[in-house]
C-alpha cells in the first residue's frame, strides 16, 4: 500500500457482489459514493454477518453431533478423553469452535479484497506497538475494576463478583472465561471492524456512516441472548446490553481506525497488528462486565432487592448500578470524543509525512543522488 492512498481503503479494483456478477467493465472506476453503491455493501455487510453466524451455529452442531456419536462408542480410556474435548464445557472444543470460524472468515473475505490468507491476517493481525493513549485505557480499566473491589470492601453488599465464571458447585467456568476474555473479542472485532467496517467503506468510503452503522450492528448482536434457555426474562438487561453495545462499538471503532492509520504511517516501520488495539480493549471491557453482571441481572430480577438482602443493601446495591452505568457511559463518551481527535491528528500527520516523503523524492538532490 503506497503512502498516497487512503490508508484505510483495502482494494482499488473491482470486487464483491460487482466483480461477482460482472455488470462493471474493467476500465473505468469502483462503484462507490453512490446510492446502489450503498444499497450494494449493505449486501455485502448483511451477508458477511449472516456467514459469520452460520460458522457459529455450524461449528456448534458439529460438536454437539461429535459428542453424541462418541457417547454412543465404547472406546473406554479414549471414549471418556473425546467426551470431555467435545462436551459443552470443554476450553479446548471452545477455542478450535473459534480458530475454525476465524480461519473460513479470514480466508473468505482475504479473496474478497485481492488479498492472499497470510498478507490479510498480518496486515490486521500481524506484530504490533500499542500507543500511549491505549496503554492508558486499558490501565484505566483496570483500576476502574479495583476501584470497585475496594469499593466492596467497605460495603456489606456484594457489587463485585466473578459468580459468572466460578461457583463453589461447578468450579471455574474455564470455557466462559475464554469465550469473553479470548475467542469473542477476536471474532467480533474480526467481523465488525475488520470485515464490516471495511465492506461498507469500500463502496462508501465516509468514515462516520460507516463507523455508525457497525456500531449499531454490532449492538444488535446482542440480542441473541434472547434466544438462550430463559433469554426474554431478562429483557431489560438485554436491551441494556444493546445500548451500551452499540457506544462500545462506536468507541473499538474510532480506536481500530486510529491504530490503522497509524500502522499505515510509512514512517513506522511495523504496518499490521491494528485489530489488536480493539481486541485488547474489547476484552478489558468483557473482563470489567463479568465483574458486575451478576448483581446487574439480581437487580432486573428482583427490582433492586436481592434475597434477604436489606432495604440499606438494596438501596447501596442500586447506587453501584447507577454509579457503574454512569461511569461506563461517559467513558464511552469521552473515549470516542478523544479518540475521534486522535484520529484527525493522526490522519492529518499521515498525510503531511506522504507529502514530505514524495516531495523528498521528487527534489533535485535526492535525483542527483540516484
Amino acid at each position: 500500500m503506497s503512502a498516497s492512498r487512503d490508508p484505510i481503503d483495502l482494494d482499488p479494483s473491482e470486487n464483491g457482489l460487482v466483480a461477482i456478477i460482472g455488470i462493471h467493465g474493467k476500465p473505468a472506476a469502483k462503484v462507490k459514493s453512490t446510492v446502489g453503491a450503498a444499497a450494494v455493501c449493505g449486501f455485502e455487510a448483511y451477508v458477511c454477518l449472516l456467514e459469520f453466524l452460520i460458522c457459529k451455529l455450524m461449528t456448534g452442531v458439529i460438536r454437539q453431533l461429535c459428542h453424541s456419536s462418541i457417547a454412543r462408542v465404547g472406546w473406554g480410556p479414549l471414549q471418556m478423553t473425546l467426551l470431555r474435548f467435545f462436551g459443552p464445557k470443554s476450553w479446548a472444543a471452545a477455542l478450535l469452535e473459534g480458530a475454525l470460524v476465524f480461519c473460513y472468515m479470514v480466508h473468505r473475505y482475504s479473496r474478497f479484497f485481492h488479498f492472499n490468507f497470510q498478507a490479510f491476517f498480518f496486515h490486521f493481525f500481524g506484530s504490533c506497538r500499542f500507543s500511549r493513549s491505549t496503554i492508558g485505557l486499558i490501565f484505566y480499566q483496570g483500576l476502574s475494576l479495583c476501584g470497585l473491589f475496594m469499593w466492596q470492601l467497605h460495603s456489606k453488599t456484594i457489587f463485585v463478583s466473578f459468580e459468572a465464571a466460578y461457583t463453589p458447585d461447578e468450579g471455574l467456568q474455564l470455557e466462559r472465561l475464554l469465550q469473553w476474555l479470548c475467542v469473542s473479542p477476536i471474532l467480533e472485532e474480526l467481523v465488525f471492524r475488520v470485515l464490516v467496517f471495511h465492506i461498507l467503506y469500500n463502496r462508501y468510503p465516509h468514515v462516520k456512516p460507516c463507523v455508525a452503522v457497525t456500531s449499531v450492528l454490532f449492538g444488535l448482536l446482542h440480542l441473541q441472548t434472547l434466544l438462550r434457555p430463559g433469554g426474554f426474562d431478562h429483557v431489560p438487561y438485554v436491551l441494556l446490553q444493546v445500548c451500551l453495545g452499540t457506544l462500545a462499538g462506536a468507541f473499538l471503532g474510532v480506536r481500530f481506525l486510529l491504530a490503522t492509520v497509524s500502522a499505515r504511517n510509512p514512517l513506522r516501520t511495523s504496518r499490521g497488528g491494528a485489530a489488536w488495539t480493539s481486541i485488547v480493549l474489547h476484552a478489558t471491557q468483557n473482563a470489567c462486565a463479568v465483574a458486575w453482571l451478576p448483581r446487574l441481572l439480581t437487580e432486573t430480577e428482583t427490582h433492586g432487592r436481592s434475597e434477604g438482602e436489606t432495604d440499606s443493601g438494596a438501596v447501596s446495591g442500586r447506587a453501584f448500578l447507577f454509579l457503574a452505568m454512569a461511569h461506563t457511559v461517559s467513558f464511552y463518551c469521552i473515549g470516542i470524543i478523544w479518540s475521534w481527535s486522535e484520529l484527525r491528528n493522526a490522519v492529518s500527520a499521515a498525510h503531511c509525512d506522504a507529502a514530505s516523503s514524495r516531495d523528498e523524492m521528487l527534489s533535485p538532490s535526492h535525483a542527483h543522488r540516484d
